[in-house]
C-alpha cells in the first residue's frame, strides 16, 4: 500500500465514523421569558394605629378642678388663669376593679406628666394633681389611659389662660 491509498483508507474510515455516530439532538425551543414584572407603587402613609378591644371599664365622671375635697371635684371648669398653682383631674371608673390606669398630661401637645392610679373597686373616684408653673399657659390635656392595653378610656380638654 502506498501512502496515498493509507491516507484514503483512514479518510474513509474517518468518514465512515462520523456518520455512524448518532445525530445531535436537536435543540429544543427555549421558553419564552416571563413578562416583565409590573412596577407596583407603595403609598407611604403613617401606620394606623391599633384600636384596644373595649373594656367594660368605662370613665362615668372626668373633670378638671381647683380642688378635691372627699374625693370631689371642687370647682371645675375648663379655662383657668395663668395664677392657678395647681389643678386637679378627678375621675371616676366604673368596673374597673384590679385595674390601673394613667392619667398623662399634655401641656401643648407634649407629655408633661404620667400618673399611675390603682383601681380598687368597681365603683372608684381618684384623682392627680399638677403644679402649674408660672408660664405654663395654653392647651392642655388629660389622657385617661388604661394600663394594661393602652387604651384611651376618655380625655378632658382645658385652657391655662
Amino acid at each position: 500500500m502506498t501512502v496515498r491509498t493509507t491516507t484514503l483508507c483512514i479518510l474513509a474510515a474517518s468518514i465512515v465514523m462520523v456518520q455512524a455516530q448518532p445525530p445531535a439532538p436537536a435543540k429544543m425551543p427555549l421558553p419564552p421569558p416571563p413578562p416583565p414584572a409590573q412596577k407596583t407603587t407603595v403609598k407611604k402613609t403613617a401606620p394606623v394605629p391599633k384600636t384596644a378591644p373595649p373594656s367594660g371599664m368605662i370613665v362615668s365622671r372626668a373633670s378638671i378642678a381647683l380642688d378635691v375635697v372627699d374625693r370631689e371635684p371642687k370647682d371645675t371648669g375648663s379655662v383657668f388663669p395663668p395664677q392657678v398653682k395647681r389643678l386637679y383631674c378627678f375621675t371616676e371608673i366604673k368596673n374597673g376593679a384590679g385595674e390601673e390606669i394613667q392619667h398623662r398630661w399634655y401641656w401643648n401637645d407634649d407629655l408633661i406628666n404620667t400618673v399611675p392610679l390603682g383601681i380598687s373597686s368597681d365603683r372608684h373616684r381618684t384623682y392627680s394633681a399638677k403644679t402649674i408653673v408660672p408660664g405654663m399657659t395654653g392647651e392642655w390635656v388629660v389622657s385617661i389611659v388604661r394600663t394594661t392595653n393602652e387604651e384611651v378610656l376618655k380625655t378632658v380638654h382645658f385652657q391655662v389662660k
